[in-house]
């Protein structure tokens, strides 16, 4: 490992080893990383969910509102 022009040292963000900075690359969490730190985005990341519409096909309407009076019935009704 000796002098090589142009080339400067750089240090590997997850494992703090000095590297050619032209080995270093860039990892899809920010990182700058050496080769053997290196870890490509796995496909199941980019999976997006997909919106689902279920519908009832027996689905009644809503019924509509009942309203009581206190004098409308009384607690043994209930």
């Amino acid at each position: 490992m000796g002098y090589v022009s142009g080339d400067p040292w750089a240090i590997c963000q997850r494992c703090g080893f000095k590297v050619r900075l032209s080995t270093i690359r860039k990892e899809w969490t920010g990182l700058r990383v050496c080769p053997k730190c290196w870890d490509p985005r796995h496909p199941q990341l980019d999976v997006r969910a997909v919106e689902e519409k279920i519908a009832r096909i027996d689905a009644l309407p809503e019924p509509p509102d009942v309203f009581i009076s206190p004098g409308d019935h009384s607690p043994d009704d209930l």
